[in-house]
């Protein structure tokens, strides 16, 4: 039978939709007319040419005509853009030249100005100077050459400065990712390149305009088809002493009679050099910092880091081109906004790319009661530097590497004589709650920078089974033995261990008593065991049915085998401390036991850094690479040592065999302990020392613990209760008695009776 209509959907759906476009056509008009009376700054650009350079960054030319259109546009600000006067840490913006008050906007470009060679370098890798940093600066795209830290080095024979960033070049060298430089920008729907390497020779396209020892300013300007000028951009880089945050401001001056809709294009941090110890664990990491979805926060005050963790790998894969089934390309991916793979965010307010122990992260700088949104990352693209490799049919195959992101900002309006103040800060430092808290600087706090420390080795879903809660906790109390009560982090873990095993003693005294009672148990059933083995050697079931009577009627239960219960419930602690202790920044150069074993030898490696093997005998190099392992660097001996400490473990903690034992449990038995004493200690070689030293004291323990509790056991107690069977083979009665006392006496007297 066909559906009845609903008459009152067909009403009143018109009516909404009618209602609806009378409105967009109201909005469309609003907005129309108060663009063309001089609107006021504060509403976003409604329209925005829908382009991202895709690779614009990359090229050579310096006039390059349009980017690659990628069907996406920028943004609008929740909040208009700062305009704040100039403050006596920027550069003024005084007019050099006459404005094109009436000049048309048409055909921009940046003006090409002579190359020039001074070093522009802020910072110092001095270890005696103030500086943290030794920051290189470049005109190309008024950019990052390079970063290096003046106080961490690559190994602890201090011999080169860790690199935190750096320029990245293509294969052939025609390419080049340079860290926040500006791409280009889109101006009234035009697109301006602010990018060029070194064509032509002679020509850049910004100039310096400042430099002091502290600060380095850039300045750019676009120009119209007369070459009129029409906007001047400054660009400011501030380093402040002890501090691993490079300040960057752009002033945005509009040099027009009319408003400017602008908004940049600018590359983010890159791929920080890899960094993964002995393991080849692959840490590298793009991680964000977003303010909460309006519906879970509608404060706008709330800033989370992302738990996703998402690969390097992964990034790079999704920078790649991508096309539909026609093989037209399709708009490039953004790994911000990705619904995909973020979810219940709303705008971002920092972006990172980290690695095993440094970060790389472009942030807001939001004073005091202000939007903690940046104004830089309206969107967020994957960028590679595509390299090819001949396979062996000798095609030539592309491969993304030198990730980079790219940021595109919100839709900006510059006002006539207007100039806009975008500032943003730039952190390259350790991945450390210690330089990310907000003692460190206030904005770290506003913005929850250090909710990119994160102890996990994996990523995605998997990323739970490290116990990030557990790892936390670790890490904490760790840091309060090794600041309060040890001071060295070598100690704080075996104190660790030493309170660890104190919460599970009574559950492990339990366990171990359980177990040697069952091995006794065991001992005494194995005579009745073999004549029931004899007796139905050809009828398995009727064997299995016999031990299980057996075993029911002497009491003995399976369970008393669980003595590993201990070992089980340290492995959340193993796996969120492994997690912890190779991921930590405060382990990495760290010597274990108050860098005793330097002090004596100076120049042994020997436990000079926690955070990778022991280096008892140290090659300086990799002489080859084991699958799971990474490459082999030098002699451990730590690991040696674990597998005999384990050894002895089983000797103590290990129950005899039993009779009912078959050969194949047997074998299996006998597999497991070479397992323990032999992989173990070898899956172990390349760990953390520290890792290292937290198993050997924790089976040291395990061992004393051991003898302890067999020494002290009352062999009473080994000797279980027989079950009770009720009424010896007969009919259960039940007992009508009518007071409790007849209910316990009267059985006693009837059991007495047929005694």
């Amino acid at each position: 039978m066909p559906a009845e209509k609903n008459m009152t959907l067909r009403v009143v759906v018109p009516i909404i939709v009618t209602i609806a476009a009378v409105a967009v056509g109201i909005a469309f008009f609003i907005n129309a007319t108060g663009q063309g009376s001089g609107a006021s700054s504060n509403k976003p650009a409604d329209a925005q040419p829908a382009a991202t350079p895709a690779d614009e960054q990359s090229k050579d030319d310096a006039n390059a005509d349009q980017p690659t259109d990628s069907g996406t546009q920028p943004d609008a600000p929740p909040n208009p853009a700062p305009t704040e006067p100039v403050r006596d840490d920027q550069p003024a913006i005084e007019p050099a030249e006459k404005p094109a008050s009436t000049a048309p906007i048409a055909a921009l470009h940046a003006r090409p100005v002579p190359i020039q060679d001074e070093t522009l370098v802020l910072g110092s890798l001095d270890e005696t100077s103030p500086y943290r940093l030794r920051v290189e600066l470049t005109t190309i795209g008024a950019g990052i050459q390079r970063i290096e830290s003046s106080r961490y080095y690559k190994t602890i024979r201090h011999k080169d400065h860790y690199l935190i960033q750096q320029r990245q070049n293509s294969a052939d060298g025609s390419r080049a990712a340079i860290p926040m430089s500006v791409t280009g920008m889109m101006v009234n729907g035009q697109w301006v390149p602010l990018f060029n390497t070194d064509t032509p020779e002679a020509t850049r396209l910004w100039r310096i305009a400042s430099q002091t020892d502290t600060r380095i300013a850039f300045e750019a300007i676009i120009e119209n088809e007369s070459n009129d000028p029409v906007m001047r951009l400054v660009r400011q880089f501030t380093l402040s002493e002890g501090s691993f945050d490079l300040r960057i401001d752009l002033l945005a001056e509009n040099l027009t009679d009319a408003p400017l809709e602008l908004s940049l294009i600018q590359t983010g941090p890159v791929a920080l050099p890899e960094d993964r110890g002995g393991y080849r664990i692959p840490l590298e990491r793009v991680r964000f910092g977003a303010l909460l979805d309006p519906k879970r926060d509608p404060s706008r005050e709330i800033v989370e880091g992302d738990r996703k963790l998402l690969s390097m790998s992964k990034a790079l894969t999704m920078s790649e081109p991508k096309f539909d089934k026609q093989g037209n390309p399709l708009p490039p991916e953004t790994v911000w906004p990705n619904a995909n793979i973020y979810d219940g965010f709303s705008d971002l307010v920092w972006l990172a790319q980290s690695s095993r122990y440094f970060s790389a992260i472009a942030h807001a700088m939001p004073e005091e009661g202000q939007d903690k949104a940046l104004w830089a990352t309206a969107r967020v693209y994957p960028k590679s530097l595509v390299f090819y490799r001949t396979d062996s049919k000798g095609r030539s195959i592309a491969y993304p590497d030198a990730l980079h992101l790219e940021m595109q900002s919100r839709a900006l309006t510059a006002e006539p004589g207007q100039t806009l103040n975008l500032p943003m800060g730039f952190y390259a430092g350790p991945t450390s709650e210690r330089y990310l808290a907000g003692s460190e600087n206030p904005v770290y706090a506003r913005t929850a920078m250090d909710s990119i420390v994160i102890y996990q080795l994996s990523f995605g879903l998997c990323a739970m089974c490290t116990f990030q809660w557990l790892a936390d906790l670790l890490h904490a109390f760790l840091s309060i033995l090794h600041k309060y009560v040890v001071f060295d982090w070598a100690l704080a873990i075996m104190v660790l261990v030493v309170c660890v095993r104190t919460i599970l003693h009574p559950i492990t005294k339990k366990s171990q008593i359980s177990m040697m009672r069952f091995s006794k148990q065991m001992q005494a059933l194995a005579p009745k065991q073999k004549a029931i083995q004899e007796k139905y050697k050809d009828d398995r079931v009727k064997m299995q049915q016999e031990m299980t009577r057996l075993m029911r009627e002497e009491g003995v239960n399976y369970a008393g085998m669980l003595g590993c219960i201990p070992m089980f419930l340290q492995t959340p602690v193993w796996i969120a401390l492994y997690a912890m202790l190779y991921t930590v920044f405060e382990l990495r150069h760290e010597p274990a036991f108050f860098g005793a074993v330097q002090a004596v030898f100076p120049n042994w490696s020997f436990l000079g850094d926690l955070s990778v093997g022991d280096h008892f005998i140290d090659f300086g190099h990799s002489l080859f690479t084991v699958p799971m392992m990474g490459d082999i660097t030098g002699i451990n001996i730590l690991p040696v040592l674990l597998g005999v400490v384990f050894y002895m473990q089983q000797k103590y903690m290990t129950p005899p065999p039993s009779a009912q034992l078959t050969p194949e449990q047997q074998s299996q038995q006998k597999m497991m302990k070479i397992m323990m004493i032999v992989m173990f200690p070898v899956f172990m070689y390349n760990a953390p020392a520290a890792l290292a030293i937290y198993f050997i004291t924790n089976s040291t323990l395990g061992i004393l613990e051991s003898r302890y509790i067999r020494s002290h056991v009352d062999q009473d107690a080994l000797v279980p209760d027989k079950p009770k069977h009720a009424g010896l083979g007969r009919k259960k009665v039940a007992n009508k008695a009518r007071s409790p006392f007849q209910r316990t006496e009267e059985p006693r007297k009837r059991y007495k009776d047929r005694q």
